[in-house]
């Protein structure tokens, strides 16, 4: 103290003190007692007489053994007075490992006097003492290798890293202050190994989740993952990516949520937690983060999913498990199978990324116009028609003209010769034009219109929504939007459509939309089938199996893969990066049920299922107001078919007859020839033509006389439009056989001018000897055809006669 006393206090030591010069930099003292620190020979150790700045008789050290004395003694005021006297000549020294110390008793001090009192001083020294143990750090940081982390830490560096944890867990200091505090860790960490970093780093995490920062402590969380990975703590490393994973479930963060995916993924890949790393591999290939990462990544990605499908299938069938696959009304159907049976198949995952809201459905017959069956039920087949096809309105109002023609007529042919119908006198508000067929005409047309409004009113409302009714033994064509989410080549094989048939006549249900098979079953030798009108093969779908309509989905039974009631086409795509693709894959109906389409599958790499569910939104329900308000939607119903009997589908072609008519000019009558084949699986009869303008002219080879009150051209009605085809089938006049093709010539006076439209819409109705006894209408349908015919001006010729002004008697001819 005396020793102390005569140096240090007073006013002419205080004085003297401005006057002080330096020590010899510790620097130099320090790096070389690092040097010896670290050498393996024991000489060297104890051989250096400069490795202490400080020598036990200098005065710094006499200070620093009073103030320290005094400390022990709990005179913490006389204590941190004399700490205050030796810290300037530590700092003007240089020396700051000695002047980090004195800061850090200088804190305890202050501590244990009063913390409320020195608030601002504590918090100051502590930043001045880390600080300063950073700078010592540097000083014995070995620069050979820059940028990587020690394997073993600073002195001075655990030094800051013993001060941080212990200001950490004193709650007075604390309190309040945990921002301040985090920054501290956080910033302690950089010059630690990687586990010490890892745990500074947690640490800090946790003070800024207290000091309510959410994302500070999730991405500090997430570093420190990293480190306990670094240092080969796998299991900490886990807990910190899940923890910090929690904060990034919103949409704005896809790349930092794509990010910990990929880590979590990693890390329990090399922890043998397969099922839980193919989830994260799952999501990680169907993000749209996934293509911001590398390619390489990506790469790899796909490489350990398919590695633990292929390796893991206990693991993996977990996974699959976890990830939510729910069928939409065969909950419990695998419950009773054996694992030997079942196999992996990815679902919801969004990789290939389908858009559900570019599905469409359409009949395949090898073209794109329509085909209706009846006139309430529609389908989507097609005719041959051109490349576009035409105004729906006009096609609709072809559709009430000649429904309406025809049941005029059959009631006109009905009514007694003297005597009115029972329509008519019930119906005093008809219109009288003063011929009677056109009165019923218009009549029936008026009906149609008001039916027409009442089912558009009742959809639009939601309370008549029916399904398509589909014929058997006719494809189905589906069609939607494919894009590939990641930075890499793709191939999707075996692509197939996923559906379900229910046949209630045997009160069975086939589908294919539980991944079961027999291993048994060849799949180098399956049956492919071939229908009318598409050049496509078919086969059995994979999977595919059978359950009772009635039961509650606990039995389900392999199918005979050559007896299914339905089949599908299988295709391969290939994928560049980033790119979109409309894929059309094609089902055919083989009995007769209800038929829904659910998905679509395909093969990842030759190697894993993935499975995409469609999910379409219903139409906006408008019968209630509640509904209105709350913009409620009923069932779709797009994907959903009831499959009749077998139907003939006619496909119509109109040609010149004369190959070398290149033209067509105003009122030029011309030779055509009209083709109809019929597709069909059924025989086709009573065929009629009708079209939009009188062009068409059917020739009358009959030879019958008529007069002049007769028909021509086969015309039904007064419109002269609306024509029956006269032929002469195979079997029997009248009716168009399956496979069959016939040729019937006609004339086509053009009129007008420019480019035409000329709309021929074609009815027929299936034959059989049960239509021709019973008195309901037989079943019908409608095929379209549009000409889009350029007509161009023909020359005109007039003749005037006039007197002649020049010569007396004589006349001028103007052509």
């Amino acid at each position: 103290n005396t020793t102390v006393t005569n140096a240090k206090k007073g006013v002419k030591n205080v004085i003297k003190s401005f006057w002080r010069k330096p020590k010899e930099s510790v620097s130099s003292v320090m790096s070389d007692a690092s040097r010896h620190r670290n050498d393996g020979n024991q000489s060297n150790k104890l051989a250096s007489p400069d490795s202490a700045k400080y020598r036990y008789d200098s005065i710094e050290s006499q200070t620093r053994l009073l103030a320290d004395t005094l400390f022990l003694m709990r005179d913490y005021d006389a204590a941190l007075g004399i700490y205050r006297l030796v810290k300037d000549d530590y700092k003007h020294d240089k020396a700051h490992l000695y002047y980090a110390s004195v800061q850090e008793m200088i804190v305890l001090c202050m501590f244990m006097i009063d913390p409320s009192k020195y608030t601002y001083d504590v918090q100051h020294s502590i930043e001045t003492a880390l600080y300063s143990y950073s700078r010592a750090a540097d000083e014995e940081k070995d620069d050979t290798n820059p940028g990587v982390r020690p394997s073993k830490a600073p002195y001075a560096t655990r030094l800051a890293t013993r001060l941080c944890l212990a200001l950490s867990s004193a709650r007075t200091i604390c309190d309040g202050k945990h921002m301040e505090m985090a920054d501290l860790l956080a910033s302690a960490s950089s010059h630690e190994t990687p586990l010490g970093a890892a745990v500074l780093l947690e640490r800090s995490s946790s003070h800024y989740y207290q000091a309510g920062m959410i994302r500070k402590y999730s991405f500090h969380m997430l570093m420190a993952g990293h480190m306990f990975r670094s240092a080969g703590q796998d299991r900490h490393a886990f807990r910190c990516f899940a923890a910090s994973l929690y904060v990034y479930h919103g949409e704005r963060w896809g790349e930092l949520r794509s990010h910990l995916h990929s880590a979590l993924a990693a890390q329990l890949f090399g922890m043998s937690r397969f099922a839980l790393a193919l989830q994260f591999y799952a999501k990680l290939i169907g993000s749209a983060g996934g293509g911001r990462v590398s390619v390489r990544s990506q790469q790899k990605f796909l490489n350990h999913l398919v590695e633990i499908c292929r390796d893991e299938k206990a693991e993996a069938l977990i996974a699959v498990d976890r990830m939510g696959y729910n069928p939409g009304n065969g909950q419990g159907n695998l419950t009773q199978l054996n694992n030997d049976l079942q196999q992996i198949e990815i679902s919801n995952v969004g990789f290939p990324d389908v858009e559900d809201s570019s599905v469409r459905i359409f009949a395949d017959n090898s073209d794109k116009a329509s085909v209706l069956l009846g006139r309430a039920d529609s389908i989507a087949a097609n005719a041959m028609g051109s490349s576009g096809t035409g105004d729906e309105s006009v096609w609709q109002d072809m559709i009430i003209c000649a429904e309406s023609e025809l049941r005029a007529s059959s009631i006109s042919s009905s009514v007694d010769a003297n005597g009115a119908s029972e329509e008519e006198s019930s119906n005093p508000n008809a219109a009288h034009s003063g011929n009677e067929m056109i009165d019923r005409i218009i009549s029936e047309i008026d009906k149609e219109e008001r039916e027409a409004e009442y089912r558009e009113r009742q959809k639009r409302k939601g309370s008549a929504r029916t399904v398509e009714v589909r014929a058997t033994s006719e494809p189905v064509t589906v069609s939607f939007t494919v894009t590939n989410p990641l930075g890499l080549d793709i191939k999707l094989t075996e692509m197939q459509l996923v559906a379900s048939l229910s046949c209630p006549n045997s009160g069975s249900l086939h589908s294919n939309e539980f991944t079961i098979s027999d291993e048994q079953y060849d799949p180098s030798t399956p049956k492919v089938w071939k229908f009318h009108g598409s050049d496509k093969e078919f086969e059995s779908p994979d999977f595919m199996h059978q359950g009772s309509i009635d039961a509650d989905g606990s039995r389900v039974a392999l199918v005979d893969k050559y007896n299914p009631y339905f089949v599908v086409t299988k295709k391969t795509v290939k994928m560049t990066p980033s790119s979109s693709t409309v894929v059309s894959l094609e089902i055919c109906p083989l009995s007769k049920g209800d038929l829904e389409v659910i998905g679509v599958r395909f093969k990842l790499l030759g190697e894993v299922w993935i499975y995409h569910r469609f999910d379409l939104p219903g139409p906006l329900l408008q019968d209630t107001q509640l509904n209105r308000s709350k913009r409620v939607r009923g069932e779709s119903m797009l994907l959903k078919s009831k499959i009749e009997e077998e139907m003939p589908s006619l496909k119509v072609t109109i040609t010149p007859s004369n190959k070398n008519q290149s033209t067509v000019l105003q009122g030029q009558t011309s030779s055509w020839t009209l083709k109809l084949s019929n597709y069909g699986y059924a025989p086709a009869a009573n065929i009629m033509l009708k079209t939009n303008a009188p062009w068409l002219n059917i020739n009358d080879e009959t030879g019958e006389e008529k007069d002049e009150n007769s028909a021509t051209s086969h015309c039904v009605g007064p419109s002269g439009t609306l024509m029956k085809v006269p032929f002469e089938g195979t079997n029997k006049a009248g009716i168009l056989q399956p496979g069959e093709t016939i040729e019937v010539p006609v004339f086509i006076r053009t009129s007008g001018g420019g480019r035409q439209d000329f709309y021929i819409l074609c009815r027929y109705e299936l034959w059989n000897e049960d239509s021709q006894t019973k008195l309901a209408s037989p079943r019908h349908r409608w095929a379209r055809k549009l000409l889009s015919i350029p007509v161009y001006p023909s020359i005109t010729m007039s003749a005037s006669l006039m007197p002649s002004y020049v010569n007396n008697g004589e006349h001028i001819l103007s052509v």
